[in-house]
This record gives C-alpha cells, sequence and structure tokens, in this order.
C-alpha cells in the first residue's frame, strides 16, 4: 500500500530528498540537492511570476521513502507543473532510488490520482531516458520536437578530432591561423562558482544579456539585465552553487571572446550557459572554446559527455553532438493497466 505525505517546506523532506538522490546513478545534477537547495533559496521571484507555490508529494510503501514528487502548484487552480519549470532547471524528475520501477511509480501515481482527482501536471523537460520520462510516454504523453544535444567524446582528442567532419575540422583550423595571423592572443580561464572577480562576471552577463536581448528584441533589454541580474538562477549559480559549477571563458588579448557555464555531474558536464562577444565574431570564439573545453576533458579528466541542453543549433551538431529528447504533455491522460 502507498502513503502519500504532502509538504510545502522543503527543509521537512530535504534529508529524505538527498538520501534517494544519492541513490540513483541517472539523476541529473539539477536535481542535486545543491541545485535544489539554490532553487529554493531563490525562489520567491519565481513563484510571483509562475503565480505558483512549491508542493512535494512523499511516496512511502511499507515505511519506506521511495519517491518524492516535487511540483509547482497555481494558486487558484489544481494545476501544476514539476519544480524547476522555467525557473532555472534544464530538466526535470522526481526524485526516487535506483530500486524504482515503472511499475512501482505506477502505483505511486494511480494513488496520487485517486486521492487528487483533480491534480493535472503540465510535464515539460523530462527526459525520455529517465524512468519519468518511461512512465509519462507510456501513459501517452509524447517526445518533444525541440531536441537537446550531447557530444560524447572518444578516447583521445586525436579520434575526438578526427571524428568531426571535413568542413569542421578545417573551420577550426581556419579559426586558430585567424588569431595567428592577426598576432591575436588566446587563453583559457576557468573558475569555479563564487570566485570570478567581480568585475570579470559583469563583463560575463554583459555578454550574455547582450546576446539574449538579440534574441527577443531591444525593447525587453531593461528587463533582461534586471532579470538576468538579480533573479536567474544561472546567474546566481555563477555566484553561489561553488564546486558543483565551473566558469570557463576564452580571452583574445586578455577580453573575453567567449565563456560557458558548467554544471559537473560524475563524468558528464551540463553547459546551461553559452555566450560569445559579437566583437570576436570573426575568430568563432564559441567553436574554440568548447575544442579546448574538449581536448582538456579528454586528455586531464574523466569527462566523456558535454551535454548542451536544449536546442540542435548547427554549431553544437558540428562538434560532434547527437540529439537526444525531452517528454512532454500533460498528465494524466491515461494510466498503465
Amino acid at each position: 500500500m502507498i502513503v502519500i505525505k504532502k509538504y510545502t517546506d522543503y527543509r521537512k523532506i530535504k534529508e529524505v530528498w538527498a538520501k534517494l538522490w544519492g541513490c540513483n546513478t541517472k539523476t541529473s545534477v539539477y536535481q542535486s540537492p545543491e541545485y535544489v537547495a539554490l532553487l529554493i533559496k531563490h525562489i520567491l521571484g519565481f513563484q510571483v511570476i509562475h503565480q505558483s507555490s512549491p508542493l512535494y508529494y512523499l511516496f512511502i510503501k511499507d515505511g519506506k521513502d521511495i519517491m518524492i514528487l516535487p511540483l509547482f502548484k497555481k494558486w487558484f487552480r489544481n494545476h501544476y507543473s514539476l519544480l524547476g519549470y522555467k525557473s532555472g532547471c534544464g530538466y526535470l524528475d522526481a526524485i526516487y532510488d535506483n530500486n524504482m520501477t515503472i511499475s512501482l511509480m505506477n502505483e505511486c501515481m494511480d494513488t496520487l490520482i485517486r486521492q487528487y482527482p483533480d491534480t493535472s501536471i503540465l510535464v515539460r523537460n523530462v527526459k525520455e531516458t529517465s524512468l519519468l520520462g518511461e512512465f509519462f510516454l507510456y501513459c501517452g504523453l509524447n517526445i518533444s520536437d525541440r531536441p537537446c544535444v550531447n557530444i560524447h567524446y572518444k578516447d583521445s582528442y586525436d579520434n575526438y578530432f578526427n571524428s568531426l567532419s571535413k568542413n569542421t575540422r578545417q573551420n577550426i583550423r581556419t579559426a586558430y591561423n585567424r588569431i595567428e595571423r592577426d598576432d591575436k592572443r588566446i587563453k583559457v580561464e576557468c573558475f569555479k562558482s563564487g570566485n570570478i572577480p567581480a568585475a570579470m562576471h559583469k563583463n560575463l552577463l554583459d555578454i550574455y544579456i547582450k546576446r539574449q536581448s538579440g534574441r527577443y528584441g531591444k525593447l525587453t533589454r531593461l528587463g533582461l539585465k534586471f532579470f538576468v541580474n538579480y533573479f536567474d538562477l544561472g546567474t546566481m549559480a555563477e555566484r553561489e552553487l561553488k564546486e558543483l559549477e565551473t566558469i570557463c571563458m576564452l580571452t583574445i588579448d586578455d577580453e573575453i571572446a567567449a565563456f560557458l557555464d558548467i554544471l559537473h555531474q560524475g563524468d558528464t558536464v551540463v553547459v546551461p550557459r553559452l555566450a560569445i562577444n559579437d566583437r570576436f565574431n570573426t575568430y568563432s570564439p564559441g567553436m574554440l572554446l568548447l575544442n579546448e573545453c574538449a581536448k582538456n576533458f579528454i586528455i586531464n579528466s574523466k569527462i566523456r559527455d558535454l551535454d548542451l541542453t536544449h536546442g540542435d543549433e548547427k554549431y553544437k551538431l558540428s562538434l560532434g553532438g547527437e540529439n537526444h529528447y525531452c517528454v512532454e504533455g500533460n498528465w494524466p491522460r491515461r494510466l498503465i493497466n
């Protein structure tokens, strides 16, 4: 028999959360206790934006905690989304250990919908390879038509580089040749979250804001700057996430030309933020930075996967990226028999 306990205060379940997360070898860094603590610390702005508040369902079977379903609940309706949606979490999931199965998850979710029949959950950004993603697929939800991209590295940098298309290899060589021809100096610097100098961090944010405003229109520049500086969880992670996040930047003549944020997850790193300085477009700084990262990861670490998350932009695929997908839809549609 499944028993459900409902909580609105993360502090009351954080120990169970940490225990379950620590026993799941396939979970995402976005559900790590450190990242979730960061989200909860800065959640007030997202609550106002989404008119929602956190709600946690703890599922217990035979006296054992087996799963937490973290949700955002709309203030005036029984409509939910998974905690972290449009709030700085690239991938969403429930929290469970390696003993969870589709059958047991179905038992949990069946109990939930019987106990709270008006529940309606908006499902987005759940990886199809996660157990929760598999469950939602079995329930009739769909694969998103917007892919994510992961680059898997070979056993050596030379093998990785030679696996790229002839055109991509030439583009990389051309970028380095332009640097040399113009007598430019390039350097890659990395800082742990919280250790980046304030002036340098401001420059990074200015580059990111300018890049984003080009996407969303100049009329939003002021609002975007305010959001990125004071609400965006990516910015808070750069300031506060410590060992879990690294900021890597490529400088040309000591000026930031491109940067990316890295979230560490075992032998995988996740990139939630990447931006380039348009002044250096002619040198393809984003491509150079990713190539330098690949070289460093393969030679100096056990990292073998670079998850560039949502969007299948051409540069991601040209550098060896392969598509993977998330599940989306509204649950419940139907339950497994």
